[in-house]
């Protein structure tokens, strides 16, 4: 089971897979740095108890910018930026851009969702043409001219779709939609030179679709993925998984650098046995694989969340999904962030600024 929750410009998954495993909460000695440049970014929401005011959201970037940050990830669905055919709307994607530099993010990734991870977010007017069609490529085109030079000079990395591999098993796009994929790196190549393009893809979804996977990012700049090691009922599978996906991910992305969009594990310990121990751990020990991987091989990684969403949020997400009475869903959502939704910080967040602190950032 996947589901998705867009929250101010930022992306929660929730993956269901194999059943739980035993749990490491062990950290991995720290290893001989890697070469390059790495960017580490946070999803900085603020803290939701009370309702967030304008000088929370400068407080949670303020805790981004002082814990070492320097990276911002930002998606937007194509439906919001054109909710009527020719009709766009791309302001906020301009006005995110530029602002992210002053407030001290010098490394920006955004991410264009024409799917995103089960939806196919395009104007209404695109949703029943197919993904290699003329029309779809040309409107893409039309979009990214909007785009472009808002963010021309200001952004490193651009995302085609959001964990596409869940959409394409279900609707067995791949061939159609590799077509359209690789016309749009292309056209961003074209009009954003030196920008770093791929589509996003669940970690899991790639470990059991390798082969469609590696066809259809034939021709993508980076590998992008998005990981919540979970298994069964939204249960961890353990603070291991910090380093090990990590450096699995660098072996499927056979020689291409990996961005990590989104990484993220919770610390409910009444439904889902995890612990905020086991979620510092999860933290300690993937700033400790990714100094030894280095900059070269994995430049950017945005950890998963700053702050708890608040109860409320969860239950409204619940319903959204279909899932009002999901207990294991709630508490997932509840607990993903390295603060608790009070502002007050967690074990995992005194982990986060540790480990930045100790490998290098």
């Amino acid at each position: 089971m996947h589901k998705t929750i867009g929250f101010v410009l930022l992306l929660l998954v929730l993956a269901g897979g194999c059943g739980p495993q035993p749990k490491d909460k062990s950290t991995i000695p720290t290893p001989t740095p890697g070469p390059g440049a790495r960017v580490l970014a946070i999803s900085a929401t603020p803290a939701h108890m009370p309702s967030p005011s304008a000088q929370d959201f400068q407080e949670a970037v303020n805790l981004a910018v002082g814990a070492r940050v320097s990276g911002l990830f930002n998606s937007y669905t194509w439906s919001s930026l054109e909710p009527t055919s020719g009709s766009m709307n791309v302001s906020k994607v301009g006005d995110d851009a530029k602002g992210a530099p002053s407030a001290g993010f010098a490394t920006q990734y955004i991410g264009m969702q024409m799917i995103n991870t089960t939806a196919k977010e395009t104007p209404s007017d695109l949703q029943s043409v197919a993904w290699d069609d003329p029309a779809m490529k040309s409107r893409f085109h039309a979009l990214v001219d909007a785009i472009a030079p808002l963010v021309a000079g200001r952004i490193a990395y651009f995302s085609i779709g959001n964990e596409v591999d869940v959409y394409l098993k279900a609707t067995n796009n791949w061939t159609a939609f590799q077509s359209f994929f690789e016309d749009g790196v292309a056209y961003v190549h074209g009009k954003l030179p030196g920008v770093k393009v791929g589509t996003t893809i669940t970690f899991g979804g790639a470990q059991a679709n390798t082969s469609k996977m590696n066809t259809l990012t034939t021709q993508a700049d980076v590998m992008i993925f998005t990981d919540y090691p979970l298994g069964a009922n939204f249960a961890p599978l353990g603070a291991s998984h910090g380093s090990d996906d990590l450096q699995a991910m660098v072996s499927m992305a056979s020689g291409k650098p990996v961005v990590v969009q989104e990484l993220g594990y919770p610390a409910d310990s009444t439904l889902l046995g995890s612990s905020e121990d086991e979620q510092a751990a999860f933290v300690s020990n993937a700033f400790a694989r990714w100094q030894g991987i280095g900059g070269t091989k994995m430049p950017f990684v945005n950890f998963f969340l700053m702050h708890d969403f608040s109860p409320s949020m969860c239950d409204q997400f619940a319903r959204y999904y279909g899932d009002p009475d999901d207990a294991a869903f709630k508490a997932y959502l509840c607990s993903i962030g390295l603060r608790r939704n009070d502002g007050t910080a967690k074990k995992g967040w005194n982990a986060f600024v540790q480990g930045a602190a100790n490998t290098g950032f």
